[in-house]
């Protein structure tokens, strides 16, 4: 038998399987014990869910947890159904679709705002390679599809690339920026992560980037022309 479910309830496996054998929840609840569960996840055995699926009417398949961030999640195992009379085996191949339930992440320890220093010289294309990336936990489908930054009036200044399925976020210079410490010397920003959902679910972190300070700036008198005078008798030094 093969089934295919959305992360939720395993009733309506045991409900599809009872039928054949004219058995009720009843018999299920009490003669669990005569079941016996063989689970391969990737080809990795996990007996713990293997307990719980067997003894749980209703449990939770948590799709996140057992095929973290992969495209398929299969799961076979075999259903031994006793009492003698009643004896039979069941293969059964189990495909857990994703669903969008984990919205993309940043390290919790991430500090906040994070600080970036970018020199005011810096040419348009100049990249600023970020320390951290956000993580999504569901399926690369459902996974981190895009990066933006906020205010809308940054990205005329500062643009955000990155390479998709790597933690490679970069905050590039756009062309045409004019950087200039002297006008303005920091920018507030913040950096959004959306999944691949319908509608996608984000995450977000605060930068603080500096503009560093280039010698850019000869110095200038405030007049062009002052005049003073000097009398004959004036002691030196005065």
């Amino acid at each position: 038998m093969t089934y295919i479910v959305s992360g939720g309830a395993l009733n309506s496996i045991l409900t599809q399987l009872n039928s054949p054998y004219k058995l009720s929840f009843y018999y299920y609840y009490y003669y669990y014990y005569y079941y016996s569960c063989r689970f391969l996840v990737n080809n990795r055995c996990v007996s713990v869910f293997v307990v719980y699926v067997c003894r749980q009417l209703k449990s939770v398949v948590d799709r996140d947890v057992l095929c973290a961030r992969q495209d398929i999640c299969r799961l076979e195992f075999d259903v031994v159904v006793g009492p003698a009379d009643l004896f039979n085996i069941i293969s059964i191949n189990l495909t857990i679709h994703d669903i969008n339930d984990h919205q993309p992440t940043f390290p919790a320890d991430t500090p906040q705002p994070l600080r970036l220093t970018i020199a005011e010289s810096a040419a348009a294309g100049t990249h600023l390679q970020l320390p951290v990336a956000a993580v999504d936990l569901d399926s690369p489908s459902l996974g981190v599809a895009r990066y933006e930054l906020f205010p809308v009036d940054v990205r005329s200044v500062f643009s955000v690339k990155w390479r998709p399925g790597t933690s490679d976020v970069r905050l590039v210079v756009r062309a045409g920026a004019g950087l200039d410490r002297e006008s303005r010397d920091h920018y507030d920003v913040t950096l959004a992560a959306f999944d691949g959902g319908s509608p996608p679910l984000n995450g977000s972190m605060s930068l603080h980037v500096d503009i560093g300070d280039i010698n850019d700036n000869a110095p200038v008198f405030e007049r062009a022309e002052y005049t003073t005078q000097v009398h004959e008798n004036d002691t030196a030094g005065l």
